[in-house]
């Protein structure tokens, strides 16, 4: 596995990727393990610093981070990947 770290102007984004070996789990909270052999994906962002508890506030912040990593996903990822695993381009 492999893990970055990368400051945006909205957060920090932690990032984690890799081929995790067959009935193994790189994360045993989140995912669960699989018979087989598979590559795995994992992007987080998140701020440290103290913020308004507000509910307009962490939805506009949500959406935010969403978008960030969304944006991270598509720049760091090909029409070929995607289309393997699905996607309709």
């Amino acid at each position: 596995m492999t893990q970055a770290q990368w400051l945006t102007e909205d957060g920090l984004i932690q990032g984690r990727w890799g081929i995790v070996p067959g009935n193994s789990t790189h994360d045993p909270a989140a995912l669960n393990a699989i018979e087989q052999r598979s590559w795995v994906l994992d992007l987080d962002m998140f701020s440290s610093g103290s913020l308004p508890f507000g509910c307009q506030e962490l939805i506009s912040l949500t959406e935010a981070f969403s978008k960030r990593i969304y944006a991270v996903f598509r720049d760091i990822t090909t029409e070929e990947f995607l289309k393997h695993y699905g996607a309709s381009l």
